[in-house]
């Protein structure tokens, strides 16, 4: 009988077992190579988002009008 090995999330180090868990049908792979389940990937969005909205806005194609400073667009 041989035992499987499943990844473990980098963020709260649960095995990423699919037979296990109803959350673990998918892994998503950061950008730096780590693994995290689907609520921690949740988490570490919106983390992301919080730090540089733009960003989000612009892979979504979501046009951003800046109200303020040199750039101004209203």
């Amino acid at each position: 009988m041989t035992r499987k090995t499943y990844p473990i999330c980098h963020f709260c180090e649960h095995p990423l077992n699919p037979n296990a868990e109803d959350d673990c049908d998918r892994v998503f792979v950061l950008p730096n190579g780590e693994l995290c389940c689907p609520p921690c990937f949740k988490d570490y969005l919106l983390n992301e988002l919080d730090k540089n909205m733009d960003l989000f806005a612009d892979a979504l194609g979501i046009p951003v009008l800046y109200t303020e400073g040199p750039h101004a667009d209203i």
